[in-house]
């Protein structure tokens, strides 16, 4: 249901428990949806949360899935994510 509504939910009240199942469900599949809900969801604060992760994800199709939910959102942003990062990497070094 989040996935189809997720544009349509108070993310301020959702983004963490859709993160909890992200970080802590034990199914490869159910972290793959959280993190396109999280996506659907369009919250900037979530599509942060998912490229800080990205680095330290194991699951090679949690990676990929994590990959392509933060491609879309800046795709939809029209900002493109190479830019995003080197502006994150930059940051980073000070």
């Amino acid at each position: 249901m989040i996935i189809f509504y997720g544009d349509q939910l108070d993310v301020k009240a959702s983004v963490f428990d859709v993160v909890r199942i992200y970080r802590n469900h034990e199914d490869d599949r159910m972290r793959r949806m959280a993190v396109v809900a999280l996506g659907k969801m369009q919250s900037q604060w979530a599509i942060g949360f998912l490229t800080r992760s990205l680095g330290f994800e194991k699951t090679p199709a949690v990676r990929q899935t994590m990959q392509a939910v933060i491609a879309a959102y800046h795709a939809s942003q029209h900002e493109p994510a190479q830019a995003t990062s080197e502006r994150q990497v930059a940051t980073r070094n000070f």
